[in-house]
C-alpha cells in the first residue's frame, strides 16, 4: 500500500522542512487590506458575489461555500483579476485538474494567459511553462516600459458611490419597529395581506405616500403591547359610537386631566356643563323671541321714516305699533346689556341679527345635546374613561377618524372566522407596515436612486477594462526587469532551458522556481497548482504569496493544504458543503493503528475535520463565511 503514499511524499518533506524550522500553520493575523490601490474586478459580478469580493479585499481569511453553479469561480477569477491589478502574488491550489481548467479558461477569455503559470504534473507540465516563459521574454518590447498614469477619476467615483451605498445599506438594514428592518416589515406586510380564509379577499394597501402620518409613532406605541390592545379593543367594541362620541368631544373641548380621572368627579363637570348649557339656551331664546319680534315691526318702521318730520312725529305720540317697537327695541338692549360677553349690536340689518342669534341658539341646543350624550352609569363612564387614558397616553388624540375606520366592524362580528378586536389589530398593524415602508423606501430612493445605479454599472464597466489594462502593464513592467537582471547576473534562458547543454540536464521546474523564486513570481504571478506540486515549487517557502486559494475545499483533506496555507498571507477557501469527503478508501487502515514517536493529538481539531472547508468553516480566523444561494446565477 505504500505506492499510494508516495504522491504526498512532497507534501510530507516541505511540512518537515517547516516542522525542522519551528514553522507552525498559524491562521491568526492582524487583517490586511489585499486591494490597496484599486478595488476593482475584471469582470462583471453579481450582488453577492460583488460583496464577497469586497469583504476579501478588506482582509482576513475567508470562505466561500455553495451548491455547484452559483459562481464559486467566478468570485475566484475576480479575487485574481483584482489581485494582479494590485500587483499581488497568488497561489491557486485544488485537487482536481478541472477546476484548474475553468480558472485557467477564465483567464485565457480574459487575455491573461501570459500571467499564470497551470501545473498539474511538475514534469509533465515543464515543458510548455518553459516555453511560455521564453515567449515572454521575446515578446517584451526593446524600450523600456513607460509609466502610466491611471485614471484619478475613476476612483473618485467610485468612493462616492460607495459612500452613498453605504449608507443605503445604513438605512436598509435599520432598525424601523421592533428591531425588524424593512425587508422583516416586507415579508410581513405580504403575509398581512395573504387572504385569511380562501373566500376572504386581501385588503388593497398602496404605498403612495407623501408625508408621514403625525398617528403612526402612537399607533406603533400602542402594538407594542399586543397583549393591552387586544384588551383594549375589546371593551371599545362593546361600547364603540359612545366611546368614539366622547373621544371626539374631548379633542374638541379642554377638560382638565384631575376631571378624567374618576367617573364621579367627570360625571359632576357634566352636570354642570348641562345646567350652563341649559342657561345659555333659554337666554339666547328669548333674546331670538324678541328679535323675532321686532323683525315684524321693522319693515313698517323704515317706511314711516321716510317720510316727513310732521308725520313721524305724530306717528310717535299716536301709534300703537310704534310704542310696540320701542317696546321691543327696549327689551332688545336689555337682553344685550345683560349678556356676558354682550353680542355685537344690531348695526346692520335686523334679519341679518336675527339670523345670527338662531344660529348661535342652534349650536348651543347642539351643545348640549353633546353633553346629554355623555352622560352614563359610573361603571360605564369609568370604562370609557380608561380607554380614553390609554388613548392619550399612546398620543392618538385626534386620531378619531383612523380608529373609526380601523374598527368598523361591527362589535360581535365574525368576519371569515376572526372576531373585530383581532381583525382591528390587523388593520392597524397594516396601516403602521404600509406607513413605514413607504417612509423607508422614500428616504431610500433619495439615497441611492436609478441615476446612482447606471452611474455605478458605467463605473464598474470602466473600472473592469483598467483593471485588465493594469494587470497587463505590471505584468509586462515586472517581468521586463526581473529577466533583463536574470540576464545579466546567469541567463535567462541557461535557466529556463528547454533541453540541457552540453554537461547539463534540463533544469525542472522545482529548479527553476527556487534558483531564482522573484523572477519566477514576476513572469507568473499566478499559480494554479496542485497542493503536492505547490509543495514542489515553493518547497520550504512561507508567506511569499499575497493570496492563497483553495477551490473544491470539500475533497480536500486538511493535512494536505496546511504546506500551502502557510505559503501565503490571506487563505480564502471556497467549496460545497454537501459534497462527500475526501474518500480514504486507498488508505492502508493497519498503519493507521501503529503509534508514531512525537505523533499529534488524535483530538486535534484539523485532524478530526473531515476536510478543508469544514475546518474552516469551524475555525473563528475565517472570520468572513459567504454562503453563495443557488438563485445567484452567474
Amino acid at each position: 500500500m505504500g505506492i499510494f503514499q508516495a504522491y504526498r511524499e512532497a507534501i510530507i518533506q516541505d511540512l518537515s522542512t517547516y516542522r525542522e524550522q519551528n514553522i507552525l500553520p498559524d491562521l491568526k493575523q492582524d487583517p490586511q487590506p489585499l486591494y490597496r490601490s484599486f478595488p476593482f474586478p475584471g469582470l462583471p459580478l453579481d450582488t453577492t458575489q460583488f460583496h464577497a469580493h469586497q469583504a476579501v479585499g478588506r482582509g482576513g481569511h475567508a470562505v466561500i461555500h455553495g451548491p455547484p453553479g452559483t459562481g464559486k469561480s467566478t468570485i475566484l477569477t475576480a479575487l485574481i483579476t483584482t489581485a494582479l491589478a494590485n500587483q499581488k502574488k497568488i497561489l491557486m491550489v485544488c485537487e482536481k485538474k478541472a477546476a484548474l481548467d475553468v480558472i485557467a479558461h477564465r483567464l485565457t477569455e480574459m487575455g491573461l494567459e501570459a500571467t499564470f503559470a497551470q501545473v498539474q504534473d511538475a514534469s509533465t507540465d515543464r515543458r510548455a511553462i518553459v516555453s511560455k516563459a521564453r515567449n515572454l521574454q521575446e515578446s517584451l518590447p526593446t524600450l523600456p516600459v513607460s509609466e502610466k498614469i491611471w485614471d484619478a477619476v475613476l476612483m473618485a467615483q467610485w468612493q462616492q458611490l460607495c459612500e452613498k451605498w453605504n449608507q443605503y445599506l445604513s438605512a436598509l438594514n435599520q432598525p424601523l419597529w421592533n428591531q425588524h428592518n424593512l425587508e422583516d416589515l416586507l415579508l410581513q406586510w405580504v403575509e398581512s395581506n395573504a387572504p385569511i380564509k380562501g373566500d376572504l379577499e386581501a385588503p388593497q394597501t398602496s404605498f403612495r405616500r407623501h408625508d408621514t402620518d403625525p398617528y403612526l409613532n402612537g399607533w406603533k406605541k400602542a402594538m407594542d403591547n399586543p397583549e393591552t390592545l387586544e384588551h383594549w379593543l375589546n371593551h371599545f367594541h362593546g361600547d364603540r359610537p359612545m366611546t368614539l362620541h366622547l373621544f371626539e368631544f374631548l379633542a374638541k373641548n379642554t377638560v382638565s386631566p384631575n376631571i378624567l380621572q374618576d367617573a364621579g368627579t367627570f360625571k359632576n363637570y357634566i352636570s354642570e356643563h348641562q345646567t350652563t348649557a341649559q342657561q345659555k339656551t333659554t337666554e339666547w331664546g328669548r333674546l331670538l323671541e324678541v328679535a323675532e319680534e321686532l323683525s315684524q315691526h321693522q319693515a313698517s318702521h323704515e317706511i314711516r321714516m321716510t317720510r316727513s318730520w310732521m308725520y313721524r312725529t305724530i306717528f310717535r305720540i299716536f301709534s300703537p305699533s310704534y310704542r310696540k317697537y320701542l317696546a321691543c327695541m327696549g327689551r332688545l338692549k336689555w337682553y344685550m346689556s345683560v349678556f356676558q360677553p354682550a353680542p355685537a349690536p344690531p348695526r346692520i340689518h335686523l334679519s341679518d341679527f336675527r339670523n345670527e342669534v338662531a344660529q348661535i341658539v342652534h349650536q348651543l341646543q347642539r351643545k348640549s345635546q353633546e353633553w346629554d350624550k355623555l352622560n352614563a352609569p359610573d361603571d360605564v363612564l369609568q370604562s370609557r374613561l380608561w380607554l380614553y387614558q390609554h388613548w392619550t397616553a399612546w398620543g392618538l388624540t385626534g386620531a378619531q377618524s383612523q380608529l373609526s375606520k380601523f374598527t368598523e366592524h361591527q362589535p360581535d362580528a365574525q368576519v371569515g372566522g376572526i372576531s373585530a378586536p383581532i381583525r382591528s389589530q390587523q388593520n392597524i398593524r397594516q396601516f403602521i407596515l404600509s406607513n413605514l415602508i413607504e417612509e423607508q423606501s422614500n428616504v431610500l430612493g433619495h439615497l441611492f436612486n436609478p441615476g446612482d445605479i447606471q452611474q455605478a454599472t458605467t463605473t464598474l464597466e470602466a473600472a473592469a477594462k483598467e483593471c485588465l489594462a493594469r494587470i497587463v502593464h505590471h505584468h509586462r513592467t515586472e517581468a521586463k526587469t526581473e529577466i533583463e537582471r536574470a540576464d545579466k547576473a546567469y541567463g535567462f534562458r541557461r535557466l529556463y532551458n528547454l533541453r540541457g547543454q552540453a554537461g547539463q540536464t534540463r533544469n525542472s521546474l522545482h529548479v527553476i522556481a527556487s534558483t531564482d523564486l522573484p523572477l519566477f513570481m514576476a513572469i507568473f504571478p499566478v499559480v494554479l497548482a496542485t497542493p503536492e506540486t505547490a509543495s514542489i515549487l515553493f518547497h520550504g517557502v512561507r508567506q511569499t504569496f499575497d493570496l492563497v486559494l483553495f477551490d473544491e475545499a470539500s475533497q480536500m483533506r486538511v493535512e494536505d493544504s496546511m504546506a500551502a496555507m502557510i505559503k501565503g498571507k490571506t487563505i480564502v477557501v471556497a467549496g460545497d458543503q454537501h459534497q462527500m469527503p475526501p474518500s480514504q478508501w486507498f488508505e492502508s487502515s493497519h498503519f493507521n493503528h501503529l503509534p508514531e514517536p512525537n505523533a499529534p493529538d488524535p483530538t486535534d481539531e484539523a485532524l478530526n475535520s473531515e476536510s478543508l472547508l469544514e475546518y474552516c468553516v469551524e475555525h473563528p480566523s475565517f472570520s468572513d463565511n459567504f454562503l453563495i444561494p443557488p438563485s445567484q446565477k452567474t
